[in-house]
């Protein structure tokens, strides 16, 4: 595999095509991702380089489940089943929490928006997945990703019957993956094996944010630095959006950060989704955030286009943090400027302190 950086910058969304100036596609901002980016461990199971998480290589071998058993068959799961012969036991495996499963879409791939040299079988390129995520203070909606363009929206636990996909690993191993998953921020629990119980992925710094007295705000967690006021361009059409993002400098939006022309730019869907916190609810943002003027019922633009589109971008509902996808002209969203956050070194800024991978 190719040599990576490793650090907790959100990794590149998979969008190679660029449309505008300061797209995703243009800027191609994150992580890249190793090649090859997956291994077939011939034991039933596929590696993904990019998070050090082990997937079940059969994306369809429990067929469609109601939530709770989806949870359960996931816990019960062990070498023997669905094609295992990995030595795994029972307890070993979980139904991935939502940014877990989000780490294998491809934003530059449809149907299914997965890596093209992804190892898998059986995915259910039409249908949902299940995370193991719950919707804010709820016993019965949780997060669902959509195989066929990574569409994530809420769902009622008894009026679903969604696919399943197991996984195990990404904790914190030698060598460490370059990307490895964060936790999502559910904290209750409501069920064996769901998000609040297991808490997968690094734990956020603590403080995790730090307010810099020039107009920024620093997110320990990514390295990424953001605009402060969260509404200072106030709703636009996204190409708007992207040249505002562009052009935004020291003296503007209360800026005093000596930054210039183009160091600034809008969001890809990976960074603006490292803000949200799934254990919070308008907004879904950490609860120690020090960002103004957060439109927590609206969505915010991403610079990520649906795959293959002049015309359609995704989109964050501060809200509960829905994503979707946008059509440009018929819709006006806000927008959320950011800067740093590259894959360089030295590294993002080292958290203070509370930082650890579980």
């Amino acid at each position: 595999m190719n040599n990576v950086l490793t650090s907790n910058v959100p990794a590149r969304t998979g969008q190679t095509a660029s449309y505008a100036k300061g797209d995703d596609g243009d800027l191609k901002k994150g992580i890249a991702w190793p090649i090859p980016r997956f291994t077939d461990n011939s034991d039933g199971t596929v590696t993904d380089h990019l998070t050090g998480l082990i997937w079940l290589k059969n994306a369809d071998f429990f067929g469609p489940k109601e939530f709770p058993e989806a949870l359960n068959v996931c816990n019960g799961l062990a070498d023997g089943q669905g094609g295992l012969s990995d030595g795994s036991s029972t307890g070993d495996w979980r139904l991935p929490n939502i940014n877990e499963i989000m780490s294998l879409i491809d934003r530059g791939q449809y149907i299914p928006a997965l890596p093209g040299d992804h190892l898998f079988e059986n995915v259910q390129s039409e249908l949902y997945y299940w995370s193991s995520t719950s919707n804010h203070g709820s016993t019965f909606i949780a997060w669902s990703i959509r195989a066929y363009n990574g569409n994530v929206s809420s769902k009622n636990y008894d009026q679903h019957s969604h696919f399943v996909w197991p996984v195990r690993g990404g904790l914190s191993l030698s060598p460490a993956p370059p990307s490895p998953v964060y936790r999502t921020g559910q904290t209750a629990s409501y069920a064996k094996g769901d998000d609040g119980d297991l808490k997968k992925g690094i734990a956020w710094p603590i403080p995790r944010f730090t307010d810099n007295s020039d107009g920024t705000v620093t997110d320990h967690l990514t390295g990424l630095i953001w605009l402060k006021n969260a509404d200072f361009f106030g709703p636009k059409e996204f190409p708007e959006a992207l040249n505002v993002c562009n052009g935004l400098a020291d003296g503007q939006g209360g800026l005093s950060d000596g930054s210039s022309t183009g160091d600034w730019r809008l969001p890809n869907i990976n960074e603006i989704m490292s803000l949200i916190d799934r254990g919070q609810y308008i907004p879904a943002l950490p609860g120690d955030h020090l960002f103004e003027n957060v439109q927590s019922e609206l969505y915010y633009w991403s610079s990520t286009s649906n795959h293959g589109s002049t015309f359609i971008a995704w989109s964050i509902r501060a809200y509960n943090g829905n994503v979707s996808s946008k059509n440009y002209d018929q819709h006006s969203h806000f927008v959320w400027p950011v800067r740093g956050g590259l894959s360089l070194s030295p590294a993002p800024p080292s958290p203070p302190v509370g930082f650890a991978v579980e």
